[in-house]
């Protein structure tokens, strides 16, 4: 079990790096679109997941 934390802490980690690349060269709209397709890729738990690695709300990240 201890693993699959592992394995979630990695994407997170992943999935941080990435968008603190992408975020900061786009507008508002653009980061709510680009977090919102990043959660949803991300699958069971992408919102909350995108929410830690941007800060952005959860409420955020729905709109899209």
């Amino acid at each position: 079990m201890g693993g699959t934390f592992y394995c979630m802490d990695l994407r997170e980690k992943a999935l941080r790096e990435k968008l603190a690349v992408v975020l900061p060269l786009m507008n508002e709209r653009q980061r709510r679109i680009v977090a919102a397709v990043e959660a949803r890729g991300y699958g069971r738990g992408g919102v909350q997941a995108v929410a830690r690695a941007t800060g952005m709300s959860r409420q955020t990240i729905y709109r899209g």
